[in-house]
């Protein structure tokens, strides 16, 4: 449910409109090590994930008007999604292709001698291409809207469509995987704010790993990058706001970073702040509070009710370039 606190504290509720991934996330545990060309049984524990979904929630929470839009199959797992949407109070916009299989992913975890890896199941968001985003009732939308939040799932050529379509709106954009990062290579200088995972950032910025702070920082804001948050699990976030830039050190008893989740979250907690008129360096502190607040993976709204006063107890930002 929405913030009701602090929809009263703006003059007016921001209309946003998220497009990105929303899928089902498994972690399967078992207690046999894996051999080759044997099966393996597993338990699995299902839960909602995906960066824009996760933003979506955030948003909502905060008070935002939320429509959101994604790419679905004609099964189970595309119903239950659309029952929490409809639970948070989100608009649902999203396609639905019935012949196909709803997007998903699967992470192991405990297995004897370490994590297996993972298997992703995303090839469906390919499916939003710039002709299926500008259809005539989606274009509507996005034409009302406050700002735009993306997430790497897209094809690159729609994140361009999108940001070129619709100049005026706010266009955030939260990459988790390093290996689709680069699709926003060509829209960065164009973007209000990137939200990123430290692989993310070094990948679409053609960096190596481990690079180090200030050179991530010099090479976002080379790259025309206007404000960024770069996480870097429970370690410090990197916050770029033009060309001055902080390290901001975080709990790491609370910050537990997961493939999805967590940068979804941030995203969406610090772009509502962003369009309600505050400073980034204190939407971005505001949305690690959020993070902090919401545990690994949801958005939850009597947590967030407490982010206005939790972010200061957040230590001091440490000045990286100014």
């Amino acid at each position: 449910m929405p913030n009701k606190a602090l929809m009263r504290e703006c003059p007016r509720r921001p209309l946003v409109v998220a497009i990105g991934a929303a899928q089902i996330g498994r972690t399967a545990d078992t207690d046999i090590a894996p051999q080759r060309s044997a099966a393996c049984p597993l338990q699995t524990a299902g839960r909602i994930g995906g960066a824009a979904f996760q933003a979506a929630a955030a948003l909502r929470a905060r008070g935002a008007d939320v429509h959101f839009v994604s790419a679905a199959g004609g099964d189970a797992a595309a119903e239950r999604i659309g029952e929490e949407l409809e639970r948070l109070g989100i608009g649902d916009g999203r396609i639905i292709w019935l012949d196909r299989r709803s997007p998903d992913w699967t992470e192991p975890s405990n297995f004897p001698g370490g994590n297996a890896g993972g298997v992703f199941e995303t090839e469906l968001y390919d499916r939003l291409v710039p002709r299926i985003l500008s259809r005539r009732h989606l274009r509507a939308r996005l034409e009302a809207a406050d700002g735009l939040l993306v997430d790497a799932n897209l094809p690159a050529a729609s994140i361009r469509y999108l940001k070129a379509a619709h100049p005026k709106r706010p266009l955030a954009a939260i990459a988790v995987s390093s290996e689709k990062a680069p699709r926003l290579a060509d829209t960065l200088p164009r973007l209000s704010m990137l939200f990123a995972t430290r692989r993310a950032a070094e990948s679409v910025l053609d960096l190596a790993p481990d690079t180090q702070d200030n050179e991530i920082v010099r090479a976002a804001i080379s790259a025309g990058v206007q404000r960024a948050v770069i996480t870097d699990g429970p370690r410090r976030v990197l916050v770029v706001d033009g060309d001055v830039a902080w390290r901001q050190p975080c709990p790491p008893a609370e910050l537990r970073h997961r493939v999805l989740g967590s940068v979804g979250t941030l995203a969406g907690a610090t772009f509502a702040a962003r369009l309600t008129g505050r400073r980034f360096l204190e939407a971005a502190r505001s949305g690690l509070a959020a993070v902090t607040l919401s545990g690994e993976t949801q958005a939850d709204a009597v947590s967030i009710v407490k982010i206005d006063t939790a972010y200061q107890d957040l230590p001091v930002p440490e000045v990286v370039i100014s």
